[in-house]
């Protein structure tokens, strides 16, 4: 083979920095979680409740991994607790569990990823306060958590430790606050249930639900969120909502709350986020605006100040992807790069300190999934970029498994090799960019594949 053609895939720093790594982002309470590339799961910042999954209580200050898995594909996490979708369609879940919101039928507390029940047909999850939501591939609703506002929406005010089955319904999306919730149904229709306060439901009324409630007759919602006691939507037309307790929330200049949904501005919005008192949004040009409360710093715009309109952040228009908890923000560029701004006081950046930034600021991965370099790897591939099949070549330690992922973290191959040279065919791919992870003894390198 040494009369080859050889070129080794690479992608120095220059055009694939080693931050770029991130394809799935989760904030909230004092500590974050994100899914890596290679289907790996991350987590930093606060763990008193053991809601990193670490087996410890201990804070950390920088990205942690979370077992060995690289399966994870979906990951949400409440004030203290976090549940994680594996790709076998298995929920998992960690942390505070004294409403039942890990599902396991207990109240116990736990510092390491447990399984919820023997279902293998979960299809996504989300996460309120203290409780949890996850809907199956035939689309039905379930919850399990704290109930004493009615925010699980079985018509009771119980907490429930196990999941039960909300509504037969085919649902499509789900966000819980702390006392009420709201969610899509596939029509496009909205609903709500819980704690009313404020016209939080958006029903039209300040009544308590403890089942859902059809808000208006629209069929046109596409995009949700709640925050505290506020809730806001983005409809098919990119139009954005706000409903609820107001105070600079909304985004329109004044304190008049609204118990139905209300019309903001005329801007084309994709995707909407919530934080405990502000919001932000991403609009069809892929910038992000931020509005309400910046007591820590958490809107990204450079100061302290409450904004009581929305403002851009940042001057790059090339954000995908965006997490708010409480009181800070994680952020994906298209690139894959992770992006945190807003309150650090429990390391909830995962830069290793605790220090506050009021504008957002990149975090690096950790070092195993850093791109290989050609003055440090020991393994070559060629021809990339390539058609229909590449050579795996490792002349000084044996191959034992290869992984191919897209760039969205799917694990599309997985071979055992036990071998110094292996051909992966990738004739059956579409022309596209792709992630491929190589173990050999004692070292994993990652390079990037081109199929053209």
């Amino acid at each position: 083979m040494k009369n080859k053609l050889l070129i080794i895939l690479l992608f120095i720093k220059s055009s694939f920095s080693f931050c770029q790594c991130w394809t799935k982002i989760s904030a909230n309470g004092d500590f974050s979680i994100a899914i890596k590339v290679d289907g790996t799961l991350w987590a930093w910042g606060a763990n008193n409740y053991g809601q990193l999954g670490d087996g410890t209580l201990m804070n950390k200050t920088t990205p942690n991994q979370i077992g060995s898995e690289a399966n994870w594909n979906m990951v949400s996490n409440g004030y203290f607790h976090t549940i994680a979708l594996k790709s076998d369609g298995t929920i998992w879940a960690w942390g505070r569990n004294d409403f039942g919101q890990l599902g396991d039928g207990t109240t116990i507390n736990k510092n390491l990823p447990i399984q919820i029940g023997n279902s293998n047909d979960w299809f996504k999850i989300f996460t309120g306060h203290n409780n949890s939501f996850a809907i199956k591939n035939d689309g039905t609703l379930w919850g399990w958590g704290f109930n004493g506002t009615g925010g699980l929406g079985d018509g009771t005010n119980i907490n429930k430790t196990t999941p039960i089955q909300i509504d037969s319904s085919v649902w499509s999306y789900v966000s819980s606050s702390e006392i009420h919730t709201i969610a899509l149904k596939s029509d496009g229709t909205l609903w709500a249930w819980g704690n009313n306060l404020y016209g939080q439901l958006g029903d039209g009324s300040l009544i308590n639900k403890n089942v859902p409630v059809q808000i208006g007759n629209s069929t046109n919602w596409s995009k949700i969120d709640t925050g505290m006691y506020h809730s806001v939507g983005i409809k098919n037309d990119g139009s954005y909502w706000a409903w609820g307790r107001n105070n600079f929330i909304y985004g329109d200049g004044n304190y008049q709350s609204q118990a139905s949904p209300t019309l903001i501005g005329n801007e084309t919005w994709i995707n909407i986020y919530c934080g405990r008192q502000n919001v932000l949004g991403i609009k069809s040009d892929n910038s992000i605006w931020a509005w309400g409360d910046n007591g820590t710093g958490q809107l990204g715009n450079g100061n302290f100040i409450n904004a009581q309109n929305p403002i851009k952040i940042s001057d790059t228009n090339i954000w995908s992807d965006l997490s708010v908890g409480p009181h800070f923000s994680l952020a994906l560029k298209n690139d894959g790069s992770l992006w945190v701004w807003g309150y650090n006081g429990q390391y909830q950046y995962g830069n290793g300190t605790n220090v506050i930034s009021n504008i957002p600021i990149s975090i690096n991965c950790p070092n195993s999934l850093e791109l290989s370099e050609s003055n440090y790897t020991k393994t070559i591939i060629y021809p990339n970029p390539s058609s229909n099949y590449i050579f795996i070549e490792n002349d000084l330690n044996e191959i034992e498994q290869i992984d191919l992922f897209d760039i969205e973290g799917r694990k599309l191959v997985s071979k055992k090799v036990k071998n110094n040279l292996y051909k992966l065919d990738i004739d059956f791919l579409q022309n596209s960019t792709y992630i491929l992870k190589i173990q050999s003894i004692n070292k994993t390198e990652i390079f990037k594949v081109q199929k053209k």
